[in-house]
């Protein structure tokens, strides 16, 4: 579908940093896309749609989703995802797209933004791979957050808005006594290893390559780390089994490691 008027609400990569910044519940942006529901506009390889799409499917619930063909706008090759608000034709939508996709509003805010993440937070790199390698995972955490924040009509703003989440989500991360704890790539210098043994959670170090080629039957028995340390720091874990979001943890400034206090706060709820 040729899109006419195309105005979007995006951000340079150097402009932004962080997991997510996310609408709360009473804003106009955030009852828009509950409202209107999702579209995922595809990129024009045909190969990578046919994986986002299935993904989409798989990951997304949170609001209804509908699929638009690709145009011609020029692409740009950054390594994040976003949920913005786009105009197609005379009517908005909002779209979780590629980046690089997309054509950048001189005038834009980052706070427009339902959400955004950077795909370096799972192993620390940068590389294309990681769009499609990820994508699940990105996919699933919007829609976690994006729940969430409808279930709970969280309205909260800025750091509470994170801290809410945060501990609305944090019980989740329970699944973690069962499973093995799986950090990618130079994740691992983000993360006290000692303080992980002393807590009794399991550990393994994988590189990406190797993640790569993980049957999905073996995923099952994993939770994977993210972590995204830019001008702000953005923690997340996932349950491989299912892609859910079960931790997420958001800090305003720099952050350089997982720590101690962190896995004990986490552990704290395990027990409730």
């Amino acid at each position: 579908m040729k899109i006419v008027n195309l105005i979007f609400f995006l951000f340079f990569i150097t402009q932004v940093s962080g997991q997510a910044i996310y609408k709360s519940y009473d804003k106009p942006t955030f009852k828009g896309l509950l409202e209107k529901g999702l579209t995922f506009i595809a990129t024009g390889d045909s190969i990578a749609d046919s994986v986002y799409f299935s993904t989409m499917k798989k990951n997304w619930n949170a609001t209804p989703v509908e699929f638009k063909e690709a145009t011609d706008t020029a692409k740009v090759k950054v390594a994040q995802f976003s949920i913005v608000e786009v105009r197609l034709e005379s009517n908005k939508v909002y779209t979780l797209i590629d980046v690089r996709w997309v054509a950048i509003s001189s005038g834009f805010s980052k706070y427009s933004c339902v959400g955004y993440l950077h795909a370096n937070g799972f192993s620390q790199s940068t590389s294309e791979d990681n769009k499609s390698l990820y994508f699940d995972l990105v996919v699933s955490s919007f829609n976690k957050i994006v729940s969430e924040i409808d279930d709970n009509k969280i309205s909260k703003m800025g750091t509470g808005l994170y801290k809410k989440i945060h501990k609305t989500i944090l019980p989740d991360s329970k699944v973690l006594k069962k499973k093995t704890l799986l950090i990618i790539g130079k994740t691992k210098e983000r993360i006290d290893l000692e303080a992980l043994k002393e807590a009794k959670i399991k550990y393994e170090l994988m590189t990406e390559s190797e993640y790569s080629e993980l049957e999905e039957e073996d995923k099952s028995k994993y939770c994977l780390m993210y972590f995204a340390m830019n001008s702000f720091t953005d923690i997340a874990m996932f349950n491989l089994e299912n892609n859910e979001l079960i931790y997420s943890r958001h800090f305003a400034s720099v952050k350089k490691k997982f720590s101690s206090s962190d896995i004990k706060e986490m552990k704290k709820t395990w027990s409730e």
